[in-house]
Formats: structure tokens, C-alpha cells, sequence
């Protein structure tokens, strides 16, 4: 019997099963490899993690002759809502492509095969992008327009272009943080010009944006609202989380060191030892980018001293340690980023596994789209990054 993708729809649920997904989803993310998934905070379409913020004072000292007991106190307990955000992946193959392997099984699933896994990375390359954010789904910020095209920051401008935050073929819109299409409504980007910082989109010239002018995915914001998830920006920060304000729950931030400084063995020990007095515990995660991977390796590097030139080996800033612990440096990670801390107080709150349209409408994984010569699915994940504890976090926001 010739394959077709009704018959072959059980190869396709199997080899692209929820929890299938996951692992690929996480592939090639060294950050979402190393935190927890879970589900055990969800109530409903939120998640509530609980937080201990306050101790019992009951604790009385007396004299041998007795005396009154301090008065009983409580511990104290707060919550903190996360909510799902809703990630959704598209994936078109076009009817020519099914039609051309002339109903021969393997070159159906080939032909599949490119486009899901295409999409499940682009999907991953998303997750990771709003893993490194601030999650307000401001991907660039603009600067005043000297041409045709999108301008973008020169200082912060490089980091989305030279990561593949912004990418030929993807949908943005231009705006100010209150208006998110003020500037342009939804439009593709057409080509990027990492030399000039800056790209061009379907919709032509652009010559009114400026340093107030941002860039986002197109749907990503709704005003100031934001589609996207938490990031490590927010996250390790000390504005507003969860619903809950530092203000008002002062063990709720963590440290952020804003000095613009080259990285120094001082300044991690520094950071290390704000995380012990915290937490009485040495941090198990140092995550940066390549910037200061390098940096790192450098510091230690000066101090090696070599008996003779025979042997030498050099170069190895992948397997430089801090305190034992290998340094994560992520290319995703901006530049100017280093992180200290715990994972176990970082972790991905699901509403459950990626799925497949098909397990809420029925029929097949990948449909026939009418009206066009293509077959569509749609991959769905509901999911926010959280955490538990924040003074125990600590972040370089401005390394040089």
C-alpha cells in the first residue's frame, strides 16, 4: 500500500510524542538542560509557588529563676503567581513535496521530517532568546533613523542580530513600549545587516524610528503587555515578580551589579560570597556568554607558568572551573551577562508537554490546510520560567 501521511500518521506521533519534543525542544539549550521541569505549582492556568519570607520570634532566653515567654510568633509565607505563557509553532509542508515521493513511505517521512524539525528548533530558538530576556518582549532597542532600513542600537543592537534573535523571514513589529506597532504593524524582515546593526522588511522604508522606537515579535506585546515568558533579566533583578514586589517582600530580590568592570577573580569571589551569607551554601551554576567565558580563561591563563616549551597546550576556555564548577558559557548569553547561584531555585513551570493540534480537535497531525496546496499542524507548549527563592541569584549586568 502506498505511504500516505494518513497512514504514516502513527510513525509521526511517535517520533514526535510530547515528551519526544521536550528533549529536543531542550537540545542544544545548556541553560534548559540544567533546570527542573514541573508541574506541581499549577493551579488552574497559573502556577503559585510558595515562599518563606518571614521566621518565628518565639524564641525566649530566661534566667534560672524563669520568667515570661517572648510571645509566640508564626512563620510567614507568601505566593507567587506565574503565569502560562502560550508558545504556538506552526508548521506548513507543501502538497508538490508529499506529491513528489510518489507515495514512497521513507521519502514521505523525510519530507515531513525537515519541516517539523525545523519548526521544534525554531520553537527552541525562541525559548532560549526569552530565556536570556527581561521578558517584556522587547527584543531591540532602535536608534535614530539614518536611512531606509530598521537602525538599531549600535551599543545593544548586535546582540539579537549576531545571535539569530532577528532573522531573515521573521515577523516583527516596531513601536514604542506603550504602542507596539506605532512606528509599523506586522512585517517580515527581508534581509539583516550585521555590519551597519541594522535590517530591512517587506512593508519598505522605515525613516521614522527612533531611540524610543522598539522591536518586537509580532504578537509578542500587546501594548505593555507581554506574550513572552520570564527571563533570567527579570528573574535575577530586583523589580516586580510573580505578582510580588521587592518593596514589600524584601527576601523576593536577588543582586545585581550594574558597575561597568572588566570580570576579576575579586569580583566572582565577591559575588560568591554574597550568595553563602545568603544561603550558607556555595553556588553550583556559573552561566555566561562566550564574551566572558574568554575573559575568564584569560585571568587564569596569566597565572599558569610553563617549565619549558615543549608540549604546550593552551586555548582550553571550555574546561576552566570556578570552585569546581565548569563555566556555562552559552552563545546565547549576552556579552555583558554573568550569573551566580542555585538552580535548584530556578525551574520551568508547564501546564503539561508540548502537543499537537490533533490532541484537542482530532484527526491527523498534520491536516489538509483547504484552500491551498499545503498540509499544516500547529505545535503548542504552555510554559513559564520561574524560581523560588531570588536572594540567592546574583547577576553582572554591565561586564566589559
Amino acid at each position: 500500500m502506498a505511504g500516505t501521511l494518513a497512514t504514516l500518521e502513527p510513525t509521526l506521533e511517535r517520533v514526535y510524542a510530547p515528551k519526544k519534543v521536550v528533549e529536543q525542544l531542550y537540545q542544544e539549550n545548556r541553560f534548559w538542560q540544567k533546570v527542573k521541569k514541573t508541574d506541581r505549582y499549577t493551579i488552574g492556568e497559573e502556577a503559585r509557588v510558595v515562599l518563606h519570607d518571614r521566621r518565628n520570634g518565639g524564641f525566649t532566653n530566661l534566667p534560672e529563676g524563669g520568667g515570661t515567654l517572648n510571645e509566640a510568633g508564626q512563620q510567614g509565607f507568601r505566593k507567587a503567581g506565574f503565569k502560562y505563557k502560550n508558545f504556538h509553532q506552526q508548521v506548513a509542508i507543501q502538497g508538490e513535496a508529499i506529491d513528489g515521493t510518489k507515495g514512497d513511505a521513507n521519502a514521505i517521512v523525510e519530507a515531513v521530517d525537515v519541516e517539523i524539525q525545523g519548526a521544534i528548533n525554531d520553537m527552541n530558538r525562541q525559548l532560549t532568546r526569552q530565556s536570556y530576556w527581561d521578558g517584556t518582549a522587547l527584543i531591540a532597542q532602535c536608534r535614530a533613523s539614518s536611512s531606509n532600513n530598521v537602525d538599531l542600537n549600535v551599543t545593544t543592537g548586535p546582540i539579537p542580530l549576531e545571535r539569530g534573535w532577528l532573522f531573515e523571514g521573521q515577523p516583527v513589529m516596531l513601536g514604542t513600549k506603550a504602542s507596539a506597532e506605532s512606528i509599523q504593524a506586522p512585517t517580515l524582515i527581508t534581509a539583516i545587516d550585521e555590519t551597519n546593526v541594522a535590517f530591512t522588511v517587506a512593508a519598505g522604508a522605515i525613516t521614522t524610528e527612533g531611540t524610543t522606537t522598539f522591536v518586537s515579535q509580532a504578537k509578542g506585546r500587546v501594548g505593555e503587555v507581554s506574550n513572552e515568558m520570564n527571563g533570567l533579566r527579570n528573574i535575577v533583578s530586583t523589580s516586580e515578580l510573580g505578582g510580588l514586589s521587592s518593596a514589600t517582600a524584601p527576601v523576593w530580590k536577588s543582586t545585581v551589579n550594574e558597575a561597568t568592570t572588566a570580570l576579576t577573580i575579586s569580583a566572582l569571589l565577591q559575588a560568591q560570597q554574597k550568595i553563602r551569607q545568603k544561603q550558607g551554601k556555595t553556588p553550583n551554576f556559573v552561566l555566561t556568554g562566550l564574551k566572558q567565558q574568554r575573559k575568564f580563561y584569560e585571568l587564569l591563563e596569566q597565572q599558569v607558568r610553563y617549565n619549558s616549551d615543549g608540549g604546550l597546550n593552551a586555548g582550553g576556555d571550555e574546561s576552566a572551573q570556578w570552585n569546581g564548577m565548569e563555566i556555562f558559557g552559552d552563545p546565547d548569553c549576552p556579552d555583558e551577562d554573568l550569573y551566580m547561584g542555585h538552580f535548584e531555585h530556578l525551574f520551568l513551570v508547564a501546564l503539561k508537554d508540548p502537543y499537537w493540534q490533533n490532541a484537542i480537535t482530532g484527526g491527523e497531525m498534520l491536516s489538509w490546510s483547504q484552500g491551498t496546496d499545503a498540509y499544516v499542524g500547529k505545535l503548542t507548549y504552555r510554559a513559564n520560567l520561574a524560581c523560588n527563592r531570588r536572594n540567592d541569584l546574583y547577576r553582572f549586568s554591565a561586564l566589559a
